[in-house]
């Protein structure tokens, strides 16, 4: 059953004059890949990557938008300025939110020269990896190298090795498309060696910690129903509290159907302050004096950056009780998962029990760089040894399994 878990035999392995592996990292057309992007949580997680990487000392090569510079040993750029302004110049992701296009100009042409730079560096020990799922495919159908999806934290994804953010989602996919386990019978679904659970992760020192709260509550993020703002500007109303409201609408300002967006989403009552999409300077100031940050996802999360951000600044969450907040929340030490109004009410009313500190150490003791690094490095080293004796490769110098550790909760 095991056997499957090498590469195939027209695939070269590497030797003593060989270099390294060396990592193909896959940047995203309608972003660039830069330390100070807020408004894309892949983006972010793209650029901590390459830093990671970098610190670990390998080789890494950036595929993304023209002006991306995140730590590597060369960025290349496969969408131009000019193209990305054709594309996207209109778009003004702090006024509203955008929906990519796999197909549009841009996608089309990052995969394609993606493709032919990716030709020119690769070498057979090396590892591809994907951050846009399908969109990407066309990239990693073209190598024979092992590509991995690295930050699964989306539906469409296709990669024989994959790193979810969450046991919730990797299990909710599964469930949701069988056929993602390569491996099932009679509708058993049998787990896949090299898919692995590995949270997201963030930089504490990018966080500003205070535990002197101003009294609001606040909701930052995407004003889209299933985020759950109208929960919680609905609980504050009941608990006659202030909150402020950060985070891009669905259309601009002044277009057809704003106003009616903001009054029928609850946005221009007394006790709410929109403040519109905010930079990474303005969310820190909201979210360090903020009492709590509700997350009141009303579907499954695959994972909810917005709750580490939260906690990293001393503040902590209210967040429903499914998708991977059971994972992230420990319940009554950095905030509270809630199912009802009651509960919600109550969350609220009773947060100032919770210690900013232990918030804070929380945060940094399981969702940092430094942390999460090396259980990337653990899995990394694992899909390497397919270029040695595959699943059956042993490591007598371990003395862990520490990678394996539960976060979190």
């Amino acid at each position: 059953e095991c056997d499957k878990y090498m590469l195939s035999k027209n695939v070269s392995l590497p030797t003593a004059t060989q270099n390294k592996t060396k990592f193909h990292l896959l940047g995203l057309p309608y972003t660039r890949t830069i330390a100070d992007e807020t408004l894309c949580a892949f983006t972010n997680l793209i650029y901590r990557m390459a830093v990671m990487l970098d610190n670990m000392g390998y080789d890494v090569y950036h595929y993304g938008t023209e002006g991306s510079n995140p730590p590597c040993t060369e960025q290349v750029d496969v969408v131009s300025n000019e193209l990305y302004s054709k594309v996207y110049g209109k778009f003004d992701a702090y006024k509203e939110l955008y929906k990519p296009d796999g197909n549009d100009l841009a996608y089309k042409t990052f995969r394609k020269n993606a493709i032919v730079e990716i030709k020119k560096r690769i070498s057979p020990q090396d590892i591809i990896l994907i951050s846009g799922g399908y969109a990407q495919k066309d990239i990693a159908d073209a190598f024979s190298n092992p590509s991995i999806e690295f930050i699964v934290g989306y539906v469409g994804c296709f990669a024989k090795y994959k790193v979810f953010p969450s046991y919730a989602w990797m299990h909710h996919l599964y469930g949701k498309n069988l056929s993602l386990t390569k491996n099932y019978k009679n509708n058993v679904v049998l787990g896949n060696w090299y898919d692995a659970v590995i949270p997201h992760y963030l930089d504490p020192n990018e966080f500003t910690f205070s535990d002197e709260k101003n009294d609001y509550f606040l909701f930052i993020g995407r004003l889209i129903e299933t985020k759950g703002a109208h929960v919680a500007i609905d609980i504050c109303k009941k608990i006659g509290k202030k909150i402020v409201v950060a985070g891009q609408p669905p259309m601009p300002s002044g277009s057809a159907g704003y106003d009616d967006f903001i009054k029928g989403y609850g946005l221009d009552q007394p006790h709410v302050d929109y403040v519109g999409a905010v930079n990474a300077e303005e969310r820190n100031k909201l979210m360090s004096k903020a009492k709590a940050v509700f997350v009141p996802s009303m579907y499954f999360e695959p994972f909810g950056l917005v709750v580490v951000e939260s906690l990293l600044c001393g503040t902590p969450v209210i967040t429903t009780d499914w998708g991977s907040f059971p994972e992230l929340v420990r319940h009554d030490e950095v905030g509270y998962r809630c199912r009802t109004m009651d509960d919600f009410q109550w969350a609220a009313r009773n947060i100032d029990k919770i210690d900013s500190h232990k918030c804070r150490k929380y945060a940094e003791e399981n969702y940092s760089m430094d942390r999460i690094a090396g259980a990337y490095k653990e899995y990394f080293m694992k899909v390497m040894d397919l270029f040695k004796n595959g699943w059956y490769t042993e490591r007598p110098e371990r003395d862990n399994l520490d990678w394996l550790k539960r976060f979190g909760v």
